[in-house]
């Protein structure tokens, strides 16, 4: 699952990654505007991933097709995900389910511990820049945020499957 709008950042962020070092700028300099725009691409890449939860659900809720059910769906995830770390997901699944849950879980947590990790190593980075948490440090260099990004994108397919959603589902989103 690739989100264009974060593909299209990555590449504007390498652009101008490569036009400082054309510039001929210092080392320093340019370890500063790499570590601006890596904190961007952090918020960046988290901020769609909350809406793309949200949404999902959503959608999970609009294929009952009770307008009320979706409604409250809709006041449910409204800010659950600012911060959407797999506990939180874990928690919203177990309330429509165990079997959502287990289903993600397995998917995510037992076959592929990796992207558990660049899920958890964004969400922890996000924390970092926008809570200070580790005196605002980011332990993410931009090829593990290029990995991360491309790893934890498997959770949100993960969280489509578990929700039971088709691909026509996705499209519609």
């Amino acid at each position: 699952m690739r989100f264009q709008h974060i593909d299209a950042a990555f590449e504007v962020c390498r652009q101008h990654k490569s036009e400082a070092q054309t510039a001929g700028l210092d080392s320093f300099q340019l370890k500063e505007i790499e570590h601006y725009l890596l904190r961007s691409l952090i918020l960046l890449i988290v901020s769609q991933y909350e809406g793309y939860i949200e949404r999902l659900f959503i959608k999970r809720a609009e294929k009952v097709g009770d307008s009320e059910i979706r409604n409250l769906m809709v006041e449910i995830t409204d800010k659950r995900f600012r911060s959407p770390d797999l506990g939180k997901i874990n928690q919203m699944l177990t309330m429509l389910s165990k079997g959502c849950c287990d289903t993600f879980r397995g998917q995510i947590e037992v076959k592929q511990p990796q992207v558990k990790a660049a899920w958890d190593s964004l969400i922890t980075a996000r924390h970092a820049i926008v809570h200070g948490a580790n005196a605002g440090a980011v332990g993410l260099t931009w090829t593990d945020l290029e990995s991360a990004y491309a790893n934890s994108a498997r959770v949100l397919q993960a969280l489509a499957n578990s929700l039971g959603l088709s691909k026509k589902d996705l499209n519609q989103l």
